[in-house]
């Protein structure tokens, strides 16, 4: 809250020499209030309210309809605003939320496990997989409601008063799918919708229509405004399980994506807007060294040869001291002379 010390009107008048002029308290009142810039704040929430795993719980496999894959979250806040130029800005929020949110550890099954464990032929059989269960699965859905009402002083009744507001819907989902260990899924979408209300300067509005508008969108998940989409499908090849192939990888990626923009009611020449694309790409890695060492000519030649042993001892003779050396010449010598 400001208090100026001169009356924002009258800039060469202090306020308080205002306050002492006027002739009654009614006036007294009303000149402080118009002098005065106000802000007020009022605000609470609840933030990611949910039952956490505990004791023998927390230890188990999570199940789809567990309490504990669910959270929930609710805010409001009112703003309150005047000053010399506004006479009243009210804005009032309200959001809420539910979350859910499921994570499992994949499930691989193998049913050709137990055939021929050995063979190295038919591994690329006993290691064929699939998993039944998403890896994870998460919902999000949001309601956010705005309401502003913002009335100007010295203004012409019909521009006096101007309303603001704005109802969306929000819903969020993810998905993550590991159908094998080799071919993996991936998708998430976004829809942002509206909930559309009656205009408070339509000579048949009520409060009562208003109200059946509001929940004729929500049953029909509102006006979809935006909406988005993204799709990732991944595959690697399994080379390693067969014995001649297992030097390379190869994994193959495709990526989709999808938006669908709605046109503003008030637009009556241009329509939606959809755009798509997609990708595919394919990717290979080669270890020829891995490749040679599969074959048994070319592994020898990639480790090297050893030198062949001929069986003859390649000691060489322990020389002796230089003085024993010495003494042999001085002996030799002596013989000769005799």
């Amino acid at each position: 809250m400001s208090n100026p010390k001169f009356d924002p009107y009258d800039r060469d008048i202090e306020l308080k020499d205002k306050l002492n002029a006027a002739p009654d308290r009614t006036t007294r009142d009303s000149i402080r209030e118009q002098a005065i810039d106000l802000t007020s704040i009022k605000s609470f929430n609840f933030t990611n309210v949910r039952k956490e795993r505990t004791g023998a719980g927390a230890a188990k496999t999570p199940n789809p309809w567990d309490l504990a894959n669910f959270s929930a979250t609710y805010a409001q806040s009112e703003i309150l605003r005047h000053d010399p130029i506004i006479e009243k800005d009210e804005t009032e929020e309200k959001r809420g939320s539910i979350d859910y949110n499921y994570t499992a550890k994949p499930l691989y099954i193998q049913p050709f496990k137990g055939l021929a464990k050995d063979s190295k032929l038919i591994k690329f059989i006993t290691e064929f997989n699939f998993n039944p269960i998403p890896n994870s699965f998460a919902v999000n859905s949001a309601l956010t409601r705005q309401k502003s009402t913002k009335s100007y002083r010295f203004s012409e009744p019909d521009f006096k008063t101007w309303y603001t507001k704005k109802f969306v819907w929000e819903r969020n989902y993810d998905l993550n799918w590991d159908f094998t260990k080799s071919l993996k899924f991936r998708f998430n979408a976004s829809n942002n919708s509206v909930i559309d209300e009656l205009n408070e300067r339509d000579p048949a509005f009520s409060p009562e229509a208003n109200r059946d508008t509001i929940w004729a969108g929500l049953r029909n998940f509102g006006r979809t405004k935006d909406y988005t989409h993204n799709i990732n499908l991944s595959y690697t090849a399994p080379l390693q399980h067969f014995p001649i192939l297992d030097f390379a990888q190869v994994r193959g990626q495709f990526t989709a994506q999808y938006s669908w923009n709605a046109a503003a009611l008030n637009v009556d020449s241009l329509g939606n807007v959809i755009q798509n694309q997609q990708t595919r790409q394919v990717t290979g890695d080669f270890n020829f060294e891995k490749l040679y060492n599969n074959i048994p000519y070319l592994r020898k030649i990639n480790q090297g040869r050893r030198p062949a042993s001929t069986g003859r001892s390649t000691t060489r003779p322990a020389q002796k001291p230089q003085g024993d050396q010495q003494a042999d010449d001085k002996r030799r010598n002596h013989v000769i002379r005799e």
